[in-house]
C-alpha cells in the first residue's frame, strides 16, 4: 500500500486527490502526468471586457521555458469567459471562500492588473515569490507591485498622462507592468464549432439570409452609460445600412430591452432582433457570425476582437489609444474639450452626439472593402 502513495504524483497539474483525475489511472500507471512546474497566480477581477483584453498575458507566460500552472482569481459573472480555456489550469471566483486557499498555497509569481481594494488586499496576503502590477500596503493603500508598474500606477494619479500624453495601449501598459513587452498577442477566446454554428444558426432564424449581417451594438452598460450612442443617432445609422442593401442585427443585453424596443419600431421592417437575453457565449457566439459589427468602447467591442470580427468602434468619454484593434477595423471619436473624462454622468452627452451616422457608415464601408481583400 505504500508504494502507491509514495507513487501519487502530488505536483501532477490533473492531481485532484479526493477523487481520480481525468484520466482515471492510478499515478504509477499514467502516461499523462504532467509537473505544473511554475505556479502562476494572475488576480482581474474587473469588467469583463477588461478580463478578455487582460488574456493576452497568458500567451507570453507560456512562452517561456518549462511547465506552467495558472490560477486566475475573477469575478463570477466573469467565468464564462474562460470555458475552453486551456492555458489556464485554475479559476478562483473572487469572494471569502478563497482566502483559507491563499493561506495554505504558494505560487512561484503573482500578476495583479486590478488597482480595486479587493483585487490589491487578495495581491498582499497571496503567497508568491515575485509579484507584479499593483498590491496593497498594510494601510489598504494601492501601490505598484514593481518598477515596471510605476507608469500604469501614474495613469490613474494623473488625467493629463492618462487623457492627453499616454499613447500606448492597455496591452502594451499591462506588459510592461509585468516585464514582458507586448507583440501583438491576441486574446484567448475559445469557442467550439458547435458554439460558432449556434450563433449562425441563431442569424438564420431571425431572419438573416443571404445578405451581409451588421451587428448594431450601441449600449455601454450602467457604469459608464455616457458611452451609449443616442437611439436617434441608431436608428439612423440602422436606416442607412439597409439602404446599403444590407441586415443590421440589433444586440443588447437585459438592460437594453425597452431601448431595443423602440429602436426596432423606429428603423421599421428590415432589421433582425438578436434578443436580449443571450448568455454571454451564445452572445459571443452571435457576434462571431456577423459581417461587422458597430459598437462602442464595450464588452461586445472585447467579444468581437476576440472573435475577429470587423469592428467600427465608437469613442467619447473613454480613450481610444488605449484600445488594440489588432487590424480588425476603425475607431470613430469625437474630440470636444471635454473628451475623454471617464465620467459616470453627464448632463449633453456631447462627445457621443458628435459622432454622426453618416461617418459611422462611412468608416463601416471602409471596413468591410478592407476586411474583403
Amino acid at each position: 500500500m505504500s508504494w502507491l502513495i509514495d507513487s501519487v504524483h502530488y505536483d501532477c497539474r490533473y492531481y485532484i486527490g479526493e477523487k481520480p483525475c481525468a484520466f482515471k489511472e492510478i499515478c504509477h500507471q499514467c502516461t499523462e502526468y504532467s509537473p505544473m512546474g511554475k505556479r502562476v497566480l494572475i488576480i482581474k477581477l474587473g469588467a469583463m471586457g477588461d478580463v478578455l483584453r487582460t488574456t493576452p498575458l497568458l500567451r507570453s507566460i507560456l512562452k517561456q521555458p518549462g511547465n506552467h500552472h495558472i490560477t486566475w482569481i475573477a469575478e463570477k459573472v466573469s467565468a464564462p469567459l474562460f470555458v475552453h480555456n486551456d492555458m489556464v489550469d485554475r479559476v478562483w471566483t473572487a469572494g471569502w471562500e478563497i482566502i483559507p486557499l491563499l493561506l495554505n498555497e504558494r505560487f512561484d509569481v503573482l500578476y495583479c492588473l486590478d488597482k480595486e481594494p479587493k483585487a490589491i488586499a487578495v495581491a498582499a496576503i497571496a503567497k508568491a515569490t515575485e509579484k507584479y502590477g499593483f498590491i496593497a500596503d498594510e494601510k489598504g493603500n494601492l501601490h505598484p507591485a514593481n518598477p515596471e508598474a510605476d507608469y500604469a500606477f501614474l495613469l490613474g494619479l494623473h488625467d493629463y498622462m492618462k487623457f492627453e500624453k499616454n499613447e500606448k495601449s492597455y496591452q502594451q501598459i499591462m506588459f510592461e507592468a509585468c516585464k514582458f513587452t507586448f507583440s501583438g498577442e491576441e486574446y484567448v477566446f475559445n469557442l467550439t464549432s458547435d458554439e460558432a454554428e449556434s450563433g449562425r444558426r441563431h442569424l438564420k432564424k431571425r431572419g438573416v439570409g443571404s445578405h451581409k449581417a451588421i451587428g448594431v451594438n450601441t449600449s455601454a452598460g450602467e457604469v459608464f452609460a455616457t458611452k451609449r450612442w443616442s437611439k436617434n443617432a441608431t436608428v439612423k445609422a440602422i436606416k442607412l445600412i439597409k439602404d446599403m442593401d444590407m441586415t443590421p442585427v440589433l444586440l443588447g443585453g437585459p438592460e437594453e430591452i425597452l431601448r431595443n424596443a423602440e429602436i426596432l419600431k423606429e428603423a421599421g421592417n428590415g432589421v433582425v432582433d438578436a434578443g436580449c437575453d443571450n448568455s454571454l457565449r451564445h452572445f459571443a457566439s452571435i457576434i462571431a457570425a456577423l459581417d461587422a459589427i458597430i459598437v462602442t468602447d464595450s464588452l461586445a467591442m472585447h467579444l468581437a476582437i476576440a472573435a475577429k470580427t470587423p469592428i467600427v468602434a465608437l469613442f467619447g468619454p473613454t480613450c481610444p489609444r488605449e484600445v488594440e484593434l489588432y487590424g480588425l477595423g476603425e475607431k470613430v471619436v469625437s474630440s470636444p474639450d471635454c473628451a475623454p473624462c471617464y465620467k459616470s454622468s453627464c448632463d449633453h452627452h456631447k462627445c457621443m452626439e458628435e459622432i454622426t451616422p453618416e461617418a459611422v457608415v462611412a468608416t463601416l464601408k471602409r471596413v468591410l472593402e478592407s476586411s474583403s481583400k
